[in-house]
């Protein structure tokens, strides 16, 4: 496989009037290399959704986690509508002959956990769009993971330090710590 950039983007900013156009310029340049690029795209008002249906009817967190993972491959294919261009992936295999990859999260975690023998990361409230982006990034074998924020610092996380909560979730710490290989970079893209 080639290099493979992964960028996250924040579920947050799924509401910006002009994302189509900003988000496709910044990934022509994370292209311009000829690098593809992996796109994860977080949650936002569809994992909102599953938190109030877990909250008023207590599904419990492994089941709102499963839901709001497939709520991430609908976001993949509503930004897939709206940058026009890129393949929404649901397989590894696939990767390699898409230049922009928009990956459906659960079906890609459902295979690699499969293949690792068990999970890759909690299925918990608390690993949210972020900790799986970066789980996908090592398992894609990227050395950088661009989280497109509404908030946080620009420039990169320092692995061994403590990163505010809306910055990344209370899971990433620790599967950074798992997984060494990758830089992280926040890009606030809101401003």
């Amino acid at each position: 496989m080639s290099a493979v950039r992964v960028v996250k983007l924040g579920g947050s900013l799924l509401d910006l009037p002009d994302l189509g156009p900003r988000l496709r310029a910044y990934l022509d340049d994370q292209r311009s290399d000829g690098s593809c690029v992996a796109l994860v795209v977080g949650g936002g008002p569809t994992t909102d959704a599953v938190r109030t249906l877990d909250r008023v009817h207590g599904l419990g967190e492994a089941v709102a986690h499963d839901l709001a993972l497939r709520g991430l491959a609908l976001n993949a294919h509503a930004v897939r509508a709206l940058l026009g261009r890129g393949e929404v992936v649901s397989r590894v295999a696939d990767l390699v002959v898409t230049p922009l990859a928009i990956l459906d999260p659960w079906s890609l975690l459902v295979e690699l956990e499969r293949a690792a023998g068990g999970p890759l990361l909690p299925h918990v409230w608390d690993a949210t769009s972020d900790s799986v982006a970066l789980v996908l990034a090592a398992a894609l074998g990227a050395t950088t993971l661009y989280l497109l924020k509404s908030v946080g610092p620009a420039g990169p996380l320092d692995p061994g330090g403590t990163h505010p909560r809306d910055v990344v979730d209370p899971c990433f710490g620790g599967l950074w710590r798992d997984r060494p290989g990758v830089r992280v970079e926040v890009v606030p893209f809101r401003a």
